[in-house]
């Protein structure tokens, strides 16, 4: 019977490199062991969070030769092989992670590095089967035919019932010089289809290309799949801002179109980059200082050339928090409880749940692609009930976000707000 797949491949965000290790971090490496009559094949092994992997177990197996090794601190492993193995899988397994499957053949490098996905249920490395894999592999290319290596690449399997629930695959893989991708599933791909999903080291703007065909074999090669890359441009826009202090600067910043934004920007005109294959709206620009007690900011319907956008941050007083809703203005008393991770009202009438998506954060973000990070979180759910007034019962369910302006032992302060303005809240609260 044939295997249906479908695949698509897409090249979308930048990938982040693996982080550098704390000076006082204590390291155990494998040198790379001299051969003779034998080659070497290694890669790196990371989390979803790009720290390295240690003590992964790393096996080998192939019709002629078996091995097994383990990462070292750096999430590296060596394998030295015969010269007479020319192909072979690679299973690796760490504990509380899925584990992942290579295939090998001589003359072709292994991907740099690879990222594992948490799961926390699993405590025992799964046995596998070599005459029960399929391979799926091909190579990205620039429109030029040049191989284009660091892209990031991973793959979904979708099931056919209930229709569109995704079984994400095991783990993220980075493409070498050559630019080629590989991918390897069980048998159960026959009861799914397949998605591959490529991402650009070196390009922030999102672009894909696409593949379907019929699989009738165990490996199957879909050739050379072209990555046409598209460029930044950039728009000028005119942040100015009034307020108790001097030292104000600017951030812009279209979550839409992530990873893209500035930081720390001085006032005045700033040329903000966009891509242009995506919409410039729902734009969030802010204004704060370093010390963070003086900021505003808020969403707008689009980021507009020659616009300019004034902000008074000033704030209410040393610990507030302030809800808007059109005209209106309200003041509530707040802390911050860390042990639930729950703002907590004097009002027991008053209470606030929220459903965190993820936390955006981008280390390349201003103008001159300094390394001051931009932080900005990401709500699938939000909801603001206060029973004294009932409306203000802000039930929001997806394009909420908060612009994180200072999180540390003591206090915690940003904006929350949704893009269609309906309400915004700034906040400078303690923690306890």
């Amino acid at each position: 019977m044939k295997n249906i797949i479908y695949l698509i491949v897409l090249t979308t965000i930048i990938f982040g490199c693996a982080k550098e290790l704390d000076e006082t971090t204590s390291t155990t490496t494998i040198e790379e062991p001299s051969i003779i009559d034998a080659y070497l094949i290694k890669s790196i092994v990371l989390d979803n969070t790009d720290r390295p992997i240690s003590e992964a177990i790393v096996e080998f197996v192939s019709e002629d030769y078996n091995e097994i090794t383990y990462t070292d601190s750096e999430g590296q492993f060596f394998i030295e092989l015969p010269t007479e193995t020319t192909e072979g899988y690679i299973q690796i397994f760490k504990e509380k992670h899925n584990p992942v499957i290579l295939k090998f053949t001589q003359g072709y490098d292994l991907p740099p590095a690879l990222e594992l996905r948490s799961n926390q249920n699993l405590d025992t490395k799964p046995e596998f089967s070599i005459l029960k894999l399929y391979t799926v592999e091909g190579r990205f290319v620039y429109p030029n035919g040049d191989p284009a290596g660091d892209v990031k690449y991973s793959g979904i399997r979708w099931h056919d019932e209930p229709v569109g629930k995704p079984v994400y695959l095991t783990a993220s893989f980075i493409t070498g010089a050559d630019g080629r991708f590989s991918i390897v599933v069980d048998s159960l791909i026959d009861d799914y289809n397949l998605e591959i999903n490529g991402t650009a080291l070196t390009d922030r703007c999102l672009q894909s290309v696409g593949i379907s065909l019929y699989i009738e074999n165990s490996y199957t090669d879909v050739g050379d799949l072209v990555y046409d890359r598209i460029y930044e441009e950039s728009i000028t826009t005119k942040v100015t801002a009034i307020g108790c202090t001097e030292d104000l600067t600017a951030k812009i910043y279209l979550p839409a179109q992530r990873p893209l934004g500035l930081f720390d920007e001085a006032l005045g005109n700033i040329a903000a980059p966009y891509c242009p294959n995506y919409p410039k709206n729902n734009v969030y620009i802010g204004v704060e200082n370093a010390a963070g007690d003086a900021f505003n900011g808020g969403f707008y319907s689009e980021l507009l050339d020659d616009q300019e956008y004034n902000y008074d941050t000033c704030l209410p007083s040393e610990y507030f928090f302030e809800l808007t809703r059109g005209l209106d203005t309200s003041y509530y008393q707040v802390q911050y409880d860390t042990t639930n991770n729950a703002f907590i009202f004097t009002d027991p009438n008053v209470t606030l749940s929220y459903e965190i998506d993820e936390w955006y954060s981008n280390s390349c973000t201003t103008s001159s692609c300094g390394t001051k990070e931009f932080h900005f979180t990401k709500f699938t759910e939000f909801q603001m009930t206060d029973n004294n007034d009932p409306a203000n019962d802000n039930k929001q369910i997806g394009g909420i976000f908060m612009d994180n302006v200072q999180n540390n032992e003591s206090l915690f302060s940003g904006i929350i707000s949704s893009v269609t303005k309906e309400f915004k809240i700034r906040f400078k609260v303690l923690k306890v």
